[in-house]
């Protein structure tokens, strides 16, 4: 009888790798896309900022003249593109990591369930969600 029992009984298969849940893929997205709108915004207040700042007294005459506040203003202008571009990867990301969180369609699933003498496979209409990693 337990040799029976145990033949018949289903169990689910461990195996050493467990895929993301798709909330796990969702926050990772909108955690991606809150940082890349956050380097964005900053990246142009920094350009706007350099742009704002005053030239300030010229320091050298010539044909290409210098003034005051030009390293200021290029760093500004510098570390705003740079962090601009900084978030183009992680709009990418998030894009990613979107799609591969709805994945989701129906299909027809075989189960096993037991019949008169035996198993017997019966389709079941089911949820199917694909984590393409």
């Amino acid at each position: 009888m337990l040799f029976a029992a145990t033949y018949y009984s289903f169990g689910q298969q461990m195996t050493g790798y467990t895929p993301q849940a798709q909330t796990d893929y969702l926050k990772k997205s909108k955690h991606q896309k809150t940082t890349a709108w956050i380097l964005l915004g900053s990246g142009a207040t920094l350009i706007l900022t350099g742009i704002i700042i005053p030239k300030g007294e010229m320091t050298h005459e010539g044909f290409w003249p210098t003034y005051k506040n030009d390293g200021l203003k290029n760093t500004l202008g510098l570390g705003g593109l740079s962090s601009m571009i900084v978030s183009v990867p992680f709009f990418i990301a998030s894009s990613k990591n979107k799609k591969r969180a709805s994945s989701l369609s129906l299909k027809n699933e075989p189960v096993q369930e037991p019949e008169k003498n035996g198993l017997a496979y019966h389709l079941v209409p089911s949820i199917q969600l694909k984590l393409s990693l």
